[in-house]
């Protein structure tokens, strides 16, 4: 075999590939994983393309199923990641047991895991690195990436610390930068964000779509709607095929007070395939809002979180009001159902929410219209004289089940408010729309000291925790 060997090898020294591929033919018995192996190289030598070299490549590691040695696996998992076949590469890591500990191994799995948007696992991969060699700014930059897309933003900032005092250099650039000054924002502090925003000069990349979209988030955290709007106007202009920048230029318009225009780009939101509810398919059409429903069958759908739906069905007491004839059907997520039978007994039947393709299904035939309920919003609070017409219905609590949930402090205080300020789902770009808790604590500082608050936050994090320290009403 040594002999064998050493003359395959003196061919590929020379680049005789031709005169190597001739000797490889037909290799002793004892030889044959060797002249496989002798072969790929020549390959890599020649320097053909991945896509030229992926089928000899899985041949191999196929036939010596068990033998190949794991730095063989590691470059074919590299080789298949190069190609965009990212499940394949995490498969063949994943068939092969490939362990953390091979560092080359564990990067291409966090690079994989990025590009199939499955934050959760390439986070931990992060995680397991870092332990490893902490002052790695590229890991810092992965974590930064990562930590932002699962909503833990504290690891977002101290990753930047690191990866400034380790003298990182950007693989994305506007990315990175983008999801620090957004996590800055998120905790109200504005100031580091502008030094962020100034010291990169991110003024220079408006003309690129992701940095005008954070560009036009900073703008109106900074309470500047109107140079907000501009920026995704441009955009919109420039990318009408992008309906992400409708759906932000649509938060910013009702923030500004321009609701005709802002619930008109909302509906952008069924053309954004990231958007959190499915875009569902009725044969019922669409109410228009000005359609008579009086003894008609309408189905008004829920979309999007728990919070949303509740907020958009404020508005219910509206269309009850205008056909109080109409037989109108609520589909809302399983765990509010109670709680919307009780506040709206006239409903004609209160369902959980149904399948995205209804075409021919039998208990949706009776429908003569159907509209999503974050579509109310463009019927009724289209102008600023609608919104002071409004019609609203509360709901009361008794007092044992008010002494249950709130024991003491119920006593204490009169008036109990309960605030949240962020959904749990904090998708790429969304953070940014809903008030911070620093925005809370300013409200609390500034309320009557017989109020009391009651903190609703889902998957509070320690920062917020540490800001409302030292309110007895908290």
């Amino acid at each position: 075999m040594h002999d064998f060997k050493e003359q395959a090898m003196s061919f590929l020294q020379r680049k005789d590939f031709s005169g190597l591929q001739k000797f490889l033919v037909d290799p002793p018995a004892d030889c044959l994983k060797v002249a496989d192996e002798i072969s790929l190289l020549s390959l890599v030598e020649q320097g053909v393309s991945n896509e030229v070299l992926e089928r000899p490549l899985d041949n191999y590691i196929s036939k010596y199923e068990g033998e190949v040695p794991l730095s063989n696996i590691v470059t074919a998992a590299r080789l298949k990641f190069e190609l965009g076949k990212m499940e394949d590469a995490l498969d063949l890591l994943r068939h092969h047991n490939v362990p953390q500990t091979e560092t080359e191994a564990t990067e291409i799995a966090v690079l994989c895991l990025y590009n199939l948007d499955r934050y959760s696992p390439g986070k931990a991969l992060v995680d397991y690195l870092l332990t490893q060699d902490r002052f790695n700014p590229r890991y810092h930059e992965w974590n930064i990436l990562f930590s932002y897309k699962v909503s833990e933003l504290s690891d977002v900032i101290n990753s930047w610390n690191a990866f400034v005092e380790n003298q990182g250099s950007f693989t994305q650039r506007i990315g990175v930068l983008g999801f620090v000054i957004r996590s800055f924002m998120a905790f109200g502090r504005l100031d580091e964000a502008q030094a962020v925003y100034d010291e990169y000069e991110l003024a220079k990349d408006i003309d690129n779509v992701s940095a005008a979209m954070f560009i036009a988030d900073f703008e109106k955290q900074k309470g500047n709607f109107k140079g907000c709007i501009e920026i995704l106007e441009r955009m919109k202009c420039k990318h009408p095929e992008i309906a992400e920048v409708r759906w932000n230029l649509s938060l910013c318009q009702m923030a500004y007070g321009s609701l005709s225009e802002a619930w008109q780009n909302y509906e952008a939101r069924w053309e954004w395939v990231d958007f959190t509810s499915p875009k569902r398919k009725f044969d019922a059409p669409r109410w228009d809002g000005k359609t008579n429903l009086d003894s008609k069958n309408i189905l008004i759908w829920g979309e999007q979180g728990v919070g949303d739906q509740l907020r958009f069905l404020t508005l219910l007491p509206n269309v009850l009001a205008d056909y109080p004839n109409a037989n109108i059907y609520l589909e809302v997520d399983q765990k509010l159902i109670k709680l919307v039978r009780t506040w709206y007994p006239e409903a004609s039947d209160v369902w959980p929410m149904g399948l995205n393709d209804t075409n021919g299904v039998a208990e949706y035939a009776k429908f003569d219209y159907q509209i999503p309920s974050g579509s109310l919003p463009a019927i009724y609070c289209n102008s600023e004289d609608k919104l002071h017409t409004l019609r609203y219905r509360t709901l009361g609590v008794s007092d044992q089940k008010r002494s249950d949930l709130l024991g003491d402090f119920g006593q204490k205080y009169k008036t109990v408010v309960g605030i949240s300020w962020r959904s749990m789902l904090l998708t790429k770009d969304r953070i940014n729309d809903y008030v911070n808790a620093e925005a809370f604590k300013s409200l609390i500082a500034e309320a009557p000291t017989n109020v009391g608050f009651v903190l609703l936050q889902y998957a509070i994090q320690d920062e917020e925790k540490a800001l409302f320290k030292g309110f007895d009403n908290v």
